[in-house]
């Protein structure tokens, strides 16, 4: 786990170019957000808007820089995407500046919680516990830190079977933003097993006013009790119950109250046989409003097949009510999972769900895959049918057969079709995959949607292209075109080189056309060219990034030079020079100018200074200059 704290100091004033001009306020900030991955590439929200051009930074884990061609700016709506996904465990650190008289705040800013153990206690052989201090901070405003929440943990191990945790804190002062009320928040759980049982109960409670909710995924304004355990009675029958009950809290007096019960008693008929009765009570009541109850009953029986599969039939009966009135709702399913070879399978399933004085909503799917000659032909198939009450029939019949005839290349392609009452929809797809010597890999993909008719409705068509022809030499392209209803849409072609000639250089290079992100298409042209030279202890890099628009007019370019100087194992000196110049409606060049120093301290801790010298120049000749100092600290636990 990576934890990273890091303050900015803003600029103060700005000097005018103009003689005789005065010292005036800066109408720009300087702020850092810290993003954390969610497994894709964004577009990732900032917390202010709009950005000025050539100002942001970016840093993966507290540690190394992302050059821009790793990610692209949306400066106008405050949001970053980058090239590759970024996962759970990373967290990128975003320094920019932007003009607070534009459109505000982009969305509710970073944030996090934080955790530091104090103390470690010892009593007997048996029991440890351990002190930690806890806290959840937002970054705001340039140069704060506020913390949302600031408070103690003890977490405590009970033998090899118990564990008890509590946590409270509170929400200080000066984050409080004028709010009133309880700033408190608390959550007390335990958990103890033994050879037959499991049992697990925590507490929770948050005021209306505590802010740290969110960062521990908490709701705000709650009070909520959870109980639950399992329970082995005998070697084939096991039972489990859950109790859950939680208060909303609003002006300070009860606004809902939501009770959960559940039951479930599993008995093993036999080694092949399962049958499980469940039952699930849900109350909810709020003041001035009629009470509502939820009551389902469900009984499921499970059956293996030997080595076949698998068989399932259900019956569950729920009764929905409120205040006086009262619905019944019955469904019954059925579902066979059958292995009729190795290499075959088998999936059909019916559900039936009727309502009191309503005719059936039935649904049935069945699903086949197979495969043969040893697995280098597959094939897939499935039929859907679902009927409801008043709304019309929906049938959906589809079909993908996928080779691998020769090694090196794999065909596939399939057919589906979808049809709602008369209209009928047709979807047809194929690709091809071949893989060759000198490390080339073609891809090409086909996709057509039409209706009943044959109208076309949509196409697709794209190939992916890469290669090594010789060591130290790799390139890759791609093409795509689209049309919509005999419409022909905008294409994507790109091309990409790396080259590294010698062990010390590398040479990067691309051109892409109307680039594809998250689905949309952006009608624009880029076109990006990187070096990286290491040397032993001294490392060169730069960098230039190019947009233009669909008439080849130019839209912003970036050009960024850095340089590492490694003094020892733990100390580096680095330094960059990058120009930014907008050319869209409101033209900007900025010159920056960057200088730090990085110590590693230990194999857990590391150390960052950093100054900056931003000029800008805008289009009515007016230069500005703006000083920054960074320091930040990077912790691994």
């Amino acid at each position: 786990m990576s934890l990273v704290i890091a303050a900015s100091v803003p600029a103060r004033a700005s000097l005018s170019a103009r003689f005789g001009g005065e010292v005036a306020e800066v109408q720009r900030h300087a702020a850092t957000d810290l993003i954390w991955g969610n497994g894709g590439k964004g577009p990732y929200k900032l917390s202010h808007r709009p950005i000025v051009p050539g100002t942001l930074s970016v840093r993966l884990n507290g540690a190394r820089e992302l050059l821009p061609a790793d990610y692209h700016v949306d400066h106008a709506a405050g949001t970053i995407t980058f090239t590759t996904a970024l996962s759970k465990d990373h967290i990128a650190r975003v320094a920019y500046t932007y003009r607070p008289g534009g459109t505000g705040a982009a969305m509710e800013v970073a944030s996090g919680p934080l955790s530091l153990n104090l103390a470690e206690l010892q009593v007997g052989a048996g029991i440890n516990s351990t002190v930690k201090l806890v806290g959840a901070w937002r970054a705001t405003d340039p140069g704060e830190v506020p913390l949302t929440a600031v408070g103690v943990g003890l977490d405590t191990q009970v033998g090899s079977h118990t564990r008890v945790s509590s946590l409270i804190a509170v929400t200080p002062r000066s984050a409080q933003n004028g709010v009133g009320g309880d700033t408190t928040g608390m959550q007390i759980a335990a958990e103890t097993a033994t050879r037959r049982a499991k049992a697990r109960a925590s507490y929770l409670r948050t005021g209306e006013a505590f802010a740290g909710a969110k960062d521990y995924q908490w709701q705000q304004g709650i009070e909520k009790l959870d109980l639950s355990g399992a329970y082995a009675l005998s070697s084939r029958l096991s039972a489990q119950t859950e109790y859950q009950r939680t208060e909303e809290a609003a002006d300070g007096q009860t606004a809902r109250v939501k009770t959960l019960l559940s039951n479930a008693l599993t008995a093993d008929i036999t080694p092949l046989s399962r049958l499980t009765l469940r039952r699930h009570e849900e109350e909810v009541s709020a003041p001035g409003d009629s009470e509502s109850t939820k009551v389902s009953e469900r009984v499921q029986l499970d059956q293996r097949l030997g080595k076949m599969g698998t068989a399932q039939v259900h019956h569950e009966v729920m009764v929905d009510g409120r205040g006086s009135e009262e619905q019944t709702t019955q469904t019954t399913g059925m579902k066979l999972d059958a292995r009729v070879t190795n290499s075959t399978r088998v999936v059909a399933q019916r559900l039936e769900t009727r309502a009191e004085e309503q005719e059936p909503a039935i649904k049935t799917q069945v699903a086949l895959s197979a495969g043969v000659s040893g697995g280098k032909i597959k094939f897939e198939g499935e039929y859907s049918e679902h009927e409801r009450p008043g709304l019309a029939a929906e049938e959906i019949q589809g079909a993908r057969v996928e080779a691998t005839p020769l090694g090196g290349v794999k065909i596939g392609g399939g057919v589906r079709q979808l049809q709602t009452g008369a209209q009928v929809e047709l979807q047809k797809h194929a690709q091809v995959e071949v893989r060759a010597p000198a490390g080339i890999q073609l891809a090409g993909r086909f996709q057509e949607q039409t209706d009943g008719a044959g109208n076309k409705l949509g196409l697709v068509r794209a190939v992916d292209a890469s290669m090594k022809p010789l060591r130290g030499i790799e390139m890759s392209g791609t093409y795509k075109e689209r049309e919509e209803r005999d419409q022909r849409g905008p294409f994507t072609r790109g091309l990409r080189i790396r080259l590294a000639p010698v062990k010390f250089l590398q040479l990067t290079g691309g051109l892409i056309q109307n680039p594809e992100e998250e689905g949309v298409v952006v009608q624009e042209r880029r076109r990006t060219m990187g070096l990286r030279s290491e040397l032993g202890w001294l490392t060169f890099t730069g960098d230039l990034a190019q947009r233009f628009d669909v008439s080849a007019r130019p839209l912003a370019e970036e050009l960024r030079l850095g340089m590492t100087l490694n003094l020892s194992a733990y100390d580096r000196l680095f330094t960059t020079y990058k120009v930014a110049e907008e050319t869209g409606a409101a033209a900007l060049t900025t010159i920056h100018y960057g200088f730090g120093y990085s110590r590693r301290v230990a194999n857990s801790l590391d150390l960052s200074l950093e100054s900056e010298l931003l000029e800008r120049l805008g289009e009515n000749s007016t230069e500005e200059d703006e000083v920054r100092a960074r320091a930040s600290l990077n912790m691994r636990f």
